[in-house]
């Protein structure tokens, strides 16, 4: 969510879809067709990225080219590319995030899988010191806001994902893999210094890697 943060600094607008390219696009298309906005930038997590109109899907050597304007610009300044990050953190704080799947191969994966994400549905593990403060169903299409107790429509596709958010912008995403027999488990967690935000994410997935190992080794 750095990105989101940065963007609203400069009073740029984000927009998010499901993972693929697809919806990537399709909201480019929106975007620019119905609000007459501008397209700047799209990515995802999978390291894919694409700018401006030219192509309708990840574009990895508009991208290249992207990266190696950067380095040459900063280069120029004195700086190469891991200090101009850094000094993004310091102004907008650190934002670790994690990327976990967990493999559950033939029929007794896909059914772990499923009652892995029933079990969720159902109850989900506190993390401590955290609060939650919305519950996002894609599968539903319905987003709850557990402090004003109020249910709100979800307007992108409907899909088997699971995201919790935190009152300090922190989240974490469960959801099954659409072409792996795996669950697939995202963290993103905020602090303004690096220790903290990596302590976050550490206890944050302890907690729910602890509740997924449960149940799969339950009968």
């Amino acid at each position: 969510d750095m990105s989101r943060v940065i963007a609203d600094s400069f009073g740029v607008g984000t927009y998010e879809t499901l993972t693929g390219f697809k919806f990537i696009c399709n909201m480019e298309k929106n975007v620019q067709e119905k609000e007459g906005k501008e397209f700047l930038f799209g990515y995802e997590e999978s390291i894919g990225y694409l700018t401006g109109d030219f192509v309708r899907d990840k574009d990895a050597v508009i991208s290249a080219m992207l990266i190696a304007e950067m380095a040459a610009y900063y280069l120029k300044n004195g700086l190469n590319l891991l200090q101009v990050l850094e000094d993004l953190y310091q102004k907008y704080g650190y934002y670790e995030e994690v990327q976990h799947s967990i493999y559950l191969e033939g029929q007794e994966g896909e059914k772990k899988i499923a009652e892995i994400m029933e079990a969720f549905r159902k109850k989900l593990p506190e993390v401590k010191d955290m609060e939650m403060v919305r519950i996002e169903d894609y599968e539903i299409s319905k987003s709850y806001d557990l402090k004003l107790k109020k249910t709100n429509p979800i307007t992108l596709a409907r899909s088997n994902v699971l995201k919790i958010m935190f009152s300090d912008g922190s989240w974490y995403v469960l959801r099954p893999s659409g072409t792996e027999p795996k669950i697939k488990l995202y963290l993103s967690f905020h602090a303004p210094i690096r220790e903290e935000a990596q302590q976050k994410v550490h206890l944050a997935k302890s907690t729910i890697l602890q509740k997924i190992n449960s149940i799969i080794k339950s009968d």
